[in-house]
């Protein structure tokens, strides 16, 4: 198991000309999302990130989370407007069931988080973030759980 200092220090730069830009290396986009969070007319992004060893054999048990950037966009190309270390769970934490994120949508000034996991008790997180004040607020978590399997009952 991996601690949270174990987890590779990331550098997000202020501003960049494209996406790739805030990509630092051994790094990979797993999920994005477009929309106008600002009201400017030009497509704002944001990314899910991951680093490669989460992919590497030899790191099974990698569990750092991983980074949510969000970009806004501007003439010269995209700023950063938030960034985010814990927003989605690492790729082991979602236990027998694996990979726990599921995806993020971003509709005008409001991002959703998903997460769903779990073995025989299934569970869901959900983070709700909206752009208000020039600034993003989280305004919401919601958790769930639910078993999914079978009492034994009189079968021992």
């Amino acid at each position: 198991m991996i601690s949270n200092a174990q987890c590779p220090d990331l550098i997000i730069p202020k501003s960049g000309k494209n996406i790739q830009a805030f990509v630092p290396q051994n790094w990979f986009i797993i999920d994005s999302a477009y929309s106008d969070f600002n009201q400017d007319k030009l497509k704002d992004v944001v990314l899910v990130l991951a680093n490669e060893k989460e992919n590497d054999e030899n790191t099974q048990d990698y569990e750092c989370n991983r980074p949510v950037i969000i970009l806004q966009k501007t003439n010269n190309g995209y700023i950063l407007s938030a960034m985010s270390k814990n927003a989605v769970l690492c790729k082991n934490c979602g236990g027998v069931f694996g990979e726990p994120f599921s995806r993020i949508t971003l509709n005008e000034n409001i991002l959703n988080i998903n997460h769903y996991a779990g073995s025989n008790w299934r569970w869901t997180k959900n983070l709700t973030f909206r752009f208000q004040h020039n600034t993003w607020q989280l305004i919401g978590i919601s958790e769930d759980s639910f078993f999914n399997g079978d009492d034994c009952g009189d079968r021992g």
